[in-house]
């Protein structure tokens, strides 16, 4: 099969899911969501829609192409992805293992040349009585690998809060992490953390139980992406 016809095929997938998943976000009034996400090995994607902006990650693997020719495959893919979710390339934020010399900053915003600051609200409810118990599993098994993320310098700040006082069933919610990523493109990594989880936790099994655990906790769990608001 010819790279033309696996590019068409990438092409077909991704705009077949792109419809269907537009189509339930539009219903649900649902500004982000994941479009594409591995979907085909040949084109190892993980692509986010947030707001009219595209955050694109490549999963690493041996392609088998030299540098110049991935770059080329590269910058193929991201203008069929611009072309089909109609979004500008220089919309499209990418985050990539190497820079190449020839690319220019206009063709689309690399993610270590994206310097503004983007910020999570992580919210989880959880069930009556046991919210020192999900606060605890956090703080042993997420927070370490979010101190490792800041000390890399992915993350900027880490704030963890929970409410004073109780509040009606419908609006609770027991504890608040606010995340301050470096740029949206790492706010949107799914593997931000991955590298830090067996260094920290040499017994995965024990890990992923106790994730189990905590998730199993939860009642509910969203995030609101936040943006400042310039004040006269």
């Amino acid at each position: 099969m010819t790279e033309e016809e696996k590019l068409s095929m990438f092409e077909n997938r991704l705009l077949k899911v792109y419809k269907h998943k537009s189509k339930l976000a539009r219903r649900q009034s649902i500004a982000c969501y994941r479009v594409y996400d591995h979907d085909m090995p040949e084109f190892p994607f993980s692509i986010e829609l947030y707001e009219g902006k595209v955050y694109l990650a490549e999963y690493l693997r041996h392609h088998g192409m030299t540098d110049e020719e991935h770059d080329v495959w590269l910058d193929a893919c991201i203008a069929l992805i611009g072309k089909l979710l109609e979004v500008p390339v220089s919309k499209i934020y990418v985050r990539q293992r190497k820079k190449m010399s020839h690319r220019t900053e206009d063709q689309y915003e690399k993610i270590n040349e994206q310097k503004d600051f983007f910020t999570v609200e992580n919210y989880y409810k959880v069930k009556w009585g046991y919210a020192e118990e999900f606060i605890n599993l956090w703080k042993t098994n997420h927070y370490p690998l979010l101190k490792k993320s800041k000390e890399k310098g992915d993350l900027i700040s880490v704030i963890a809060e929970k409410p004073r006082l109780h509040s009606s069933e419908d609006s609770r919610w027991d504890f608040k992490v606010t995340l301050i990523f470096k740029n949206a493109a790492l706010a949107f990594d799914p593997d931000l953390t991955t590298p830090y989880k067996k260094e920290l936790y040499p017994d995965q099994e024990k890990l992923t139980k106790d994730e189990q655990h905590r998730f199993e906790l939860l009642i509910a769990h969203w995030d609101v992406m936040v943006e400042d608001v310039p004040l006269p």
